[in-house]
């Protein structure tokens, strides 16, 4: 799943919340691992996306 976030880097937690609650919501499972990349950065002003694998049902 995928999710990207602009903003102060101090709030890129609710990229995270956002991913979890959309997941629980569609009964779609997550792994533990994230993939965080910082696209571009501006003063305290962040576009970051953020990756979180789904698990396989195989």
């Amino acid at each position: 799943m995928y999710a990207r976030f602009e903003g102060d880097e101090r709030n890129l937690t609710r990229a995270f919340e956002k991913i979890s609650v959309y997941a629980y919501k569609n009964e779609i499972k997550l792994k533990r691992e994230n993939y965080t990349v910082y696209v571009e950065r501006k003063d305290s002003l962040s576009t970051i996306d953020v990756f979180v694998p789904m698990e396989s049902d195989g």
